[in-house]
């Protein structure tokens, strides 16, 4: 293994130093800066709409419903809250309602 260390104060300092290692003699230019062009793709409404239903398509009281259920230990519930850093159903994210209700699907029977 061939080990190469180099200290410099600023970085033009370590171009110097890597310069001359290699042998090359640095230039007194600043780089040029590449200009990123940043493409934005446009969604077409078909692609956004389903995500949309997905999300509104579990509601707290789908999430009640099951909590009510019975058929999942409270300790277990208590458990997912924390893990959403909540420590009631009601301050669950409404985004979140789909992942909640899946996880909280899961525990059933546990």
């Amino acid at each position: 293994m061939i080990e190469i260390k180099f200290s410099a104060n600023s970085i033009v300092e370590l171009r110097a130093l890597i310069s001359d290692y290699l042998g090359v003699t640095p230039s007194k230019e600043e780089p040029k800066k590449k200009k990123v062009e940043k493409s934005v793709e446009e969604k077409s409404p078909e692609v956004v709409a389903p995500l949309e239903e997905n999300v509104s398509s579990i509601a707290l009281e789908d999430i009640r419903t099951l909590v009510l259920s019975g058929e999942i230990p409270k300790a277990k519930v208590k458990g997912l809250l924390g893990n959403f850093g909540v420590e009631r159903i009601t301050e669950v994210p409404e985004a979140d309602y789909p992942i909640f209700y899946e996880q909280l699907s899961a525990l059933k029977g546990e």
